[in-house]
């Protein structure tokens, strides 16, 4: 005996029999949202604090680099270093991927550390500036990671 053949089903069949099926089936849970609501708002308040900081190390290198280089001349050794000011800016962005993991925190200050000293320290031997220069390129540097982080800050100390 020969095997009966077979009716191929047209495409509006399979799509027909396809809809009865579902039709029966359990609806399926909506899936979750993976969006974090306070990751992106932290996300957010750490790139504000990065923009606020870049500025104010901007307008502070115009005030304490640019303007006396214009007044006693381009080889003077006190105004502030640029090097250094840029150097913490790029150490503090990186501190924010770095404090995602907390037992990089104590390496990674001491990385900081090291490399400031060194920037330091060849600014000296090339005899681009001289310790006033470097503090002051320190100062503006901390007081510019300082000054958006105040509202957070000011609670944590008491005078």
């Amino acid at each position: 005996m020969k095997p009966e053949k077979q009716k191929k089903k047209s495409k509006k069949q399979v799509k027909k029999q396809t809809q009865k099926s579902k039709k029966f089936e359990k609806p399926k849970k909506k899936e979750k949202n993976n969006f974090n609501n306070t990751e992106y708002w932290r996300k957010r308040k750490q790139i504000r604090w990065l923009i606020w900081t870049g500025i104010i190390m901007l307008i502070g290198l115009f005030f304490l680099k640019i303007i006396p280089m214009e007044l006693f001349g381009e080889d003077i050794l006190f105004d502030a270093s640029a090097h250094i000011t840029l150097t913490v800016f790029v150490l503090y962005l990186v501190w924010f991927y770095v404090d995602q993991n907390k037992s990089w925190r104590n390496s990674y200050l001491v990385f900081s550390l090291v490399v400031l000293t060194l920037v330091a320290l060849q600014r000296i031997v090339v005899e681009k500036h001289d310790g006033t220069g470097l503090l002051l390129g320190f100062i503006l540097s901390v007081i510019a990671i300082l000054v958006p982080r105040w509202n957070k800050l000011k609670n944590k100390f008491d005078f």
